[in-house]
């Protein structure tokens, strides 16, 4: 049997440029004498590929009735952050050629450009970019609870530990302060799970990452690799070593091996 609809007084979408929010709240029709309350929220990957950001926004509100239930909003509203608060961050293969272009094509669109790098990234360049993972005890934000937040850069790895922290890890809550530090956040799969999770999770201080992020899972599937994030490692280590072995081949085609006479083409394992 079907439950009847809750009625709430509004339902919100907020449209992020990689997440899109849904939040039902209670107590405002009556304000100031009764006190509003967010009842809930539900996360979807904002749809803009798709071409319509209704699609996220459907699914942000089915994963929120998931948790209570059919909802009747009093009143429907939906804000974006995308247009004009937009964060991204730039990098092209020349500094005064494709950065520079990717730049204005940026600020022509309205966004704010946070981090700007140019050809191969340097030691300096990755000391600037976190790359953040997450262990929980389940799939849903704001039921399910963090146990760690991990973050690496180019020079060292920090782990945040709910509850006591042991040896050099540190608390769960030093992350948001830590966080802010870096121009880019780099995740797998973090725009449908680490980012909400970790939005929910600090909820009550009003936290969001500042930054530019960059979900790895995109340009990954974008080139043909599939599954998890440890089939594409070993998919990649594959590919690497295949390379390096066209590589010494061709070398020793050039160059002749030491004490043999130089092949006249190349031998490819």
């Amino acid at each position: 049997m079907t439950p009847a609809p809750l009625t709430v007084d509004a339902l919100v979408a907020e449209i992020g440029s990689t997440t899109t929010v849904v939040s039902a709240f209670t107590g405002l029709a009556g304000f100031p004498a009764s006190e509003p309350r967010l009842l809930g929220q539900g996360f979807a990957p904002t749809s803009v590929a798709d071409g319509d950001v209704g699609i996220g926004v459907a699914a942000a509100r089915a994963q929120l009735e998931a948790v209570t239930g059919p909802l009747t909003p009093g009143v429907t509203l939906a804000t974006s952050s995308a247009a004009g608060g937009l964060r991204m961050s730039v990098h092209g293969l020349t500094t005064r050629m494709t950065a520079m272009a990717a730049r204005e094509a940026a600020l022509g669109a309205g966004a704010v450009v946070k981090y700007q790098t140019a050809g191969r990234l340097r030691d300096s360049d990755l000391t600037r970019i976190a790359l953040v993972d997450i262990e929980t005890t389940g799939l849903t934000p704001g039921y399910d609870q963090i146990t760690v937040i991990g973050l690496a850069d180019g020079v060292a790895a920090k782990v945040f530990v709910a509850g006591r922290p042991l040896g050099n890890d540190e608390a769960l809550d030093k992350f948001r302060e830590t966080i802010k530090a870096y121009d880019l956040v780099v995740t797998f799969n973090g725009a449908n799970f680490d980012v909400p999770f970790i939005e929910k999770h600090f909820r009550d201080s009003h936290f969001r990452f500042d930054q530019p992020h960059l979900d790895l899972l995109w340009p990954a599937r974008s080139l043909g690799l599939n599954g998890g994030l440890k089939d594409m490692k070993n998919k990649l280590a594959l590919l690497a070593q295949r390379t390096s072995k066209k590589c010494a081949a061709w070398k020793r085609f050039n160059c002749g091996a030491p004490g043999r006479v130089a092949i006249k083409r190349p031998i490819i394992a």
